[in-house]
């Protein structure tokens, strides 16, 4: 038995002994590094290439030096598709990929490191291969005493029905039978159910058929699958079965299963057939099958009006009617041609209505000016007619000979559930006619406007013909529509003259009327070269508010009015009212911040500002009034870029101390330069010292982009205020 002394020490020794391992225990914890990713798990599919993830590894001081060379990030279900051999990340910080699915983190610890920790920035560059519930990285620190970090950055949803063979076109009331197979009169539906949805799915999964029924199925019945077990349907009505299973099986929740169902019975209606499959569950969304379509229209082509026109002329809108109610896919492609040696003088306005409103482009082809090449930019659904109409159209033409009294037609062709082929008179071809050809005029750029200012891209007149000639005071005049004029207050347009027309004219705003500005020329101009003369700095104020569609300019040579022309040069396709690039002294986002700053100040709250991007639009928003870039965020190798001007006044730093020139931006804060950035350079300059950049900053049309992980840091803004919505694909910001 020991005595107290002993008792004593003996105690003292167990408390040290304690204490130590406690300590070590919670060094490890108080150690352990963290792992965050930028964006939620986004849905994605085999062969899906992913890059909008950022996985960032934050490291304290402690852990920069004791982890800097045994990091390793570790895919599961995805391979790296975006990394060299080896690389940079970061200033100090590089990789090496040492198989398709791993990468190595060296850091070579900096002072500060050293001093206050890191973060890396991983892009999360890769290809899903594999389709399972989980696309994760996992983070092996490779000291122990840290445990494993995992991270979930994608999953796969896969369960889905699709078509085993071609789609039929049908007519009212077919039989559509399995039973002559050589004839080949009907469809296969497949549903594939992935391993991790087998439970979930099992006797929830219905078919619907719109457009043709059941009526060559049985009460209930057999279903042939392939996991070798038995499944039997139900025919809950005429138009709808359910999908029973008698037994769930080790393989089925192992690697999932097929069904196939022969789409067999009569058809109905018009239009497009589908089987609508849907598998009891939320998060498995229904699909839709077309697997036939019973014709209901036809694709057409019209003209407006029919004039006689000589060299050239402006003719009637050109309308395409798709009476039908099929969709299209995305990049489906319209060609309208015009005959007889006819071409199309400019690229016409485009509208769609119905099916077609705002999804569709008009380009010239770029081998045959007599074609017009009309795509659609998005998939349009079935269910819905609509039209595509070409305004504005000016035709001329482009063999030397025409025979007098030619009718001139167009024709156009499209591919939908089957050929469609068009054609109709646009004008007649007449020596006589009266000929006075437009001012040839084409926009660099159509923007998303809005309806209070607007600072356009530039609007070039173009004179290749050589056929006219310019005297000394003659006029270009140019007016706007939808109640915009020329905004006079800050800086004037210029103008960028090059051939005949360098040096000869001006420009000069109308001091009587506001809506209307000048190109003069200062001296004659033969009409035997040819020339451009580019407006460049157009700024436009609006005296009413109110949605508008398009904004089109107009211009004429002032003593010949037969040769205006008006071509569109902005766009409004905003939700809400909101306003364009600025033409004041603050920007657009500056009075949005002052404003929510002096509503706060009234209420005595706290001021906190929010701003979305939306990856691809021209659209933003602060606090929710909606605003324009001139140029849209966009994903450059895996880094969400956005603009720095508008992120710099959302951190306080006003327009007045922001300085830019020669590609170097340099932002102050109460006048001492916080951050210089330089486009194409990797670095940047934070407080005079430089710091790597994930890539380099980019201009497009005058604004400046850089990636968003070096934009939070240079600006102070935590990563905490940052989300991102992958189905919208859009960046939400918040600042105090």
């Amino acid at each position: 038995m020991l005595n107290k002394p002993e008792n004593f020490i003996f105690k003292a020794f167990v408390f040290c002994v304690f204490s130590i391992c406690l300590f070590a225990l919670t060094g490890a914890t108080a150690f352990a590094a963290g792992t965050k990713l930028s964006a939620s798990a986004e849905t994605a599919e085999k062969g899906d290439a992913l890059s909008s993830n950022t996985l960032t590894i934050t490291l304290s001081k402690a852990e920069v030096d004791i982890l800097k060379d045994s990091i390793t990030l570790t895919l599961d279900g995805a391979e790296w598709n975006g990394y060299n051999e080896s690389g940079t990340l970061a200033t100090n910080i590089e990789y090496k990929k040492i198989s398709d699915t791993q990468l190595e983190i060296h850091i070579t610890p900096t002072e500060k490191m050293l001093e206050s920790g890191c973060t890396v920035s991983v892009p999360l560059k890769c290809t899903v291969t594999k389709n399972q519930a989980q696309i994760a990285v996992t983070v092996n620190y490779g000291v122990d005493g840290y445990t494993d970090a995992r991270q979930v950055f994608a999953k796969c949803s896969y369960s889905k029905a699709y078509l085993s063979g071609t789609t039929y076109a049908r007519s009212v009331g077919t039989e559509v039978t399995a039973e002559n197979t050589a004839k080949k009169t009907y469809n296969n539906l497949v549903i594939s159910v992935i391993a991790s949805d087998v439970m979930k799915t099992k006797n929830n999964i219905t078919v619907t058929l719109d457009g043709m029924k059941w009526s060559r199925l049985k009460k209930t019945g057999s279903v042939k699958n392939n996991a070798y077990i038995s499944m039997s349907y139900k025919k809950l009505d005429d138009t709808t079965i359910l999908i029973e299973q008698s037994n769930i099986t080790d393989s089925m929740i192992y690697s999932g299963y097929t069904i196939t169902i022969p789409l067999t019975g009569t058809i109905t209606g018009t239009g497009e057939h589908k089987a609508i499959v849907d598998f009891g569950c939320d998060d498995i969304p229904q699909c839709e099958v077309v697997f036939g379509y019973c014709n209901d229209g036809d694709v057409s082509i019209t003209s407006a009006s029919y004039n006689e026109v000589n060299n050239a002329g402006k003719v009637g809108d050109i309308v395409i009617t798709d009476s039908t109610t099929q969709g299209f896919n995305y990049n489906t492609k319209f060609t309208v041609t015009i005959q007889q040696a006819y071409s199309f003088y400019q690229v016409p306005n485009i509208e769609g209505t119905g099916k077609f409103a705002d999804k569709c482009s008009a380009a010239l082809s770029a081998t045959n000016s007599a074609q017009c090449i009309i795509t659609l930019t998005s998939t349009v659904s079935s269910g819905e007619t609509g039209t595509i109409v070409l305004s504005n159209v000016i035709i001329e033409k482009s063999a030397s000979t025409i025979p007098k009294s030619e009718n001139i037609t167009i024709v156009s062709a499209v591919s939908g559930w089957e050929e469609y082929s068009s054609e109709a008179l646009i004008a007649k071809y007449s020596a006589d006619a009266a000929s006075s050809a437009p001012l040839r005029m084409t926009a660099s750029n159509i923007y998303a406007g809005a309806n209070e200012y607007a600072r356009l891209a530039a609007v070039t007149f173009t004179d290749n013909d050589g056929d006219r000639s310019y005297r000394t005071g003659d006029k270009i005049v140019m007016t706007f529509d939808n109640d915009f004029c020329w905004f006079t207050d800050g800086s004037p347009a210029t103008l960028n003259t090059t051939g005949k027309f360098k040096d000869a004219c001006e420009f000069q705003f109308n001091p009587d009327n506001k809506s209307e500005a000048y190109i003069v020329f200062t001296k004659s101009v033969s009409s035997q070269n040819i020339g451009t003369i580019a407006i460049n700095n157009i700024q436009l104020t609006r005296d009413t508010s109110g949605y508008f569609k398009n904004l089109n300019m107009t211009a004429y040579l002032e003593r010949d009015p037969a040769t205006a022309n008006t071509i569109q040069v902005g766009k409004y396709n905003a939700t809400t009212v909101g306003q364009l690039t600025p033409t004041t002294a603050a920007t657009t986002t500056e009075a949005a911040l002052e404003a929510t700053t002096e509503s706060a100040e009234e209420n005595g709250s706290a001021v906190k500002a929010e701003v979305k991007f939306i990856i691809g639009s021209t659209s933003y928003s602060v606090n929710g009034t909606a605003l324009e870039l001139n140029a849209a965020p966009y994903i450059k190798d895996g880094y969400t870029m956005l603009p720095v001007r508008v992120l710099a006044n959302l951190a306080g730093i006003t327009d007045d101390n922001i300085e830019y020139a020669d590609g170097t931006a340099v932002f102050k804060f109460g006048g001492v330069p916080l951050l210089e950035i330089t486009a194409g350079e990797p670095t940047f300059t934070l407080s005079g010292t430089e710091a790597g950049l994930s890539t380099s900053a980019e201009i497009l049309n005058g604004t400046m982009f850089l990636p968003m992980r070096d934009l939070i840091t240079a600006l102070g803004i935590s990563e905490e205020n940052i989300s991102f919505d992958n189905e919208t694909k859009t960046v939400t910001i918040t600042q105090s």
